[in-house]
């Protein structure tokens, strides 16, 4: 509310150091749509807590999880194929399908080397390299993704739950 907000704001101006009014001011930035100024809002806020702040862990997940919504929001909408794509593909002979494929596939691969922080694309990837068969390069890129989201507790985990999945080593 709005009286909520300003009582909020009135005790971070007296103790701007006291991290409880600074986080509920992101969170209402946040929910009023304004998601760059609440990312902002929540940095400063963990560059500001001692290293060892109970609350430190719960901030850098709103980090995370914003900063992946703004992504999102971001990313234009890709498409899928037309009905025109599947015809084509599906007139090609079985290896210039199968060649057609791995090169869509190794685009994937290309794109997440200089745009890793797409944690669906790697999913994507991990599961393309185990449908062709190359167990080996679903275990590299596993590798990769979990360097890439070191510090991302929960793309982490959805990570692992993708490699459990495909039964690959965790």
């Amino acid at each position: 509310t709005e009286e909520a907000r300003r009582t909020f704001q009135r005790l971070a101006e007296l103790e701007p150091t006291r991290p409880e009014p600074r986080f509920w001011l992101a969170l209402a930035q946040e929910q009023d749509g304004d998601l760059a100024g609440a990312l902002d809002a929540y940095r400063k806020l963990v560059a500001d807590a001692p290293a060892d702040a109970d609350w430190r862990p719960a901030v850098e997940q709103r980090i995370a999880m914003l900063s992946e919504r703004m992504k999102r929001r971001d990313r234009p909408e890709r498409r899928g194929p037309t009905a025109e794509d599947i015809e084509a593909v599906e007139s090609l002979a079985p290896e210039e399908r199968a060649a057609m494929i791995q090169r869509m596939v190794d685009g994937l691969a290309q794109r997440l080397e200089s745009d890793g922080k797409d944690l669906a694309g790697w999913q994507r990837l991990l599961r393309a390299y185990v449908v062709l068969g190359q167990k080996d390069k679903a275990v590299d890129a596993l590798a990769k993704a979990r360097t890439v989201f070191r510090g991302d507790e929960s793309s982490l985990a959805a990570l692992d739950e993708t490699a459990r999945q495909l039964g690959l080593e965790s």
